[in-house]
């Protein structure tokens, strides 16, 4: 997912609403830190910068946001300024000048490679904590899963109107295999689901949000406007249909 144009401009619409999931996603890790000022943190991922607006409205930390969108970091540049550090690149690529009390990564876990833990322990100093989320589309809890729904309505639309499947490519973690690659790597590790009720005031930006996102996953030969158009139906109608949008993310907790 290239986080550039609309997608980077909706995304930071969103997660800097007050009431959104990924705000509330941040939200729950910044709670579960107990920070001493000057602590070193890296914000894993953490382009928009709502993670470390949190952290730093809590503790005057010594932050480094690491992100691969110069667009993301841009805006994160624009609300902080001097206050954190900025570092452009791909996590798997990047070798810290020095090691880290917390790294955090708010709803963007899922995109690393398992093969990444090991580098996150050793950036760890001792005693040092990884905390991130997994959303439900991620995790075994994709069954009851707003999305999974829409996407299921999604294939339904295009066997009707195209006569083929429109299946969407998801990327699901086995939590229980993470953990032990996890334990391996030193850590101790403690989840806990959390739910969120999206207010409906999100629901536009929040389709428009997730339909470009997963456009590009959509295995369907039409344009990629025609599988935007498809995703909003088939948003509104589970919409429609529960007439609620409850979101679920799972919490890690990952002391050195």
């Amino acid at each position: 997912m290239d986080w550039a144009g609309e997608v980077s401009a909706l995304y930071n619409q969103y997660v800097h609403s007050q009431q959104s999931f990924f705000s509330f996603c941040s939200e729950a890790l910044v709670e579960r830190l107990e920070l001493k000022p000057g602590a070193r943190v890296l914000d894993l991922a953490g382009g928009a910068g709502i993670t470390s607006r949190l952290i730093l409205a809590k503790v005057d930390a010594d932050i480094t946001i690491l992100d691969a969108s110069s667009e993301q970091l841009e805006h994160s540049r624009a609300v902080f300024r001097d206050k954190v550090s900025y570092v452009q690149t791909r996590a798997e690529l990047y070798t810290p000048e020095k090691q880290f009390d917390v790294i955090v990564c708010a709803n963007a876990f899922w995109y690393l490679q398992q093969s990444i833990i090991p580098k996150l322990a050793s950036w760890l100093a001792p005693g040092g904590i990884l905390l991130f989320n997994l959303h439900e589309q991620n995790t075994e809890l994709k069954e009851n899963s707003f999305l999974s729904h829409v996407y299921l309505q999604v294939d339904a639309l295009a066997r009707e109107r195209f006569h083929t499947s429109c299946l969407i490519y998801q990327r699901i973690t086995a939590v229980e295999e993470l953990k032990h690659v996890l334990r391996l790597n030193g850590f101790t590790v403690e989840t806990s689901q959390l739910s969120f009720e999206e207010p409906k005031d999100n629901w536009k930006v929040f389709c428009e949000l997730e339909g470009r996102r997963t456009a590009p996953y959509m295995a369907l030969s039409i344009s990629p406007e025609a599988k935007l158009a498809l995703f909003r139906e088939a948003f509104k109608t589970v919409a429609k249909q529960s007439d609620r949008i409850e979101r679920h993310t799972l919490l890690f907790v990952c002391k050195k």
